[in-house]
């Protein structure tokens, strides 16, 4: 997706109410990839530092990495709080299991996006206008 039209999709998503909006949503805010949204447990987030720290194990580089939340992630995060069902920060309809990948697929088709992926957009957070895209730090 364009990094100019991130915004308006952004507003999008959050004109909506459901779990998998906001799933994509911190995935763009967060620069991560789905599968690590996806797999994102609650033991990972302190609130209280507003970092992310993503085990080794559940990282493509196999280290861990932190993520500094943004004051919207972080808003998202405690909103999810308090529906907290489990140890997945986005569960998934199965007890015990995230919210599948085929939910953030689903937003994307229902805002008419056939162009991007959910993959897309970690390389459009890293951008701006007039500058080149870099690589993710890890």
């Amino acid at each position: 997706m364009p990094y100019d039209h991130v915004a308006a999709f952004v507003a999008g998503l959050r004109e909506q109410e459901a779990i998998a909006g906001l799933a994509l949503e911190l995935c763009i805010l967060t620069a991560a990839r789905s599968g690590e949204i996806l797999g994102l447990r609650w033991d990972e987030i302190d609130l209280d530092k507003k970092i992310w720290t993503v085990p080794a194990h559940r990282m493509k580089a196999g280290r861990e990495h932190r993520v500094p939340l943004s004051q919207r992630a972080t808003a998202i995060l405690v909103r999810l709080t308090e529906q907290r069902s489990g140890d997945f920060v986005f569960a998934g309809q199965r007890r015990g299991e995230p919210l599948s990948n085929k939910a953030l697929k689903t937003m994307m088709r229902r805002a008419k996006i056939e162009s991007a992926t959910v993959h897309g957009f970690a390389p459009a957070s890293a951008i701006g206008p007039g500058t080149k895209p870099t690589t993710r730090a890890t």
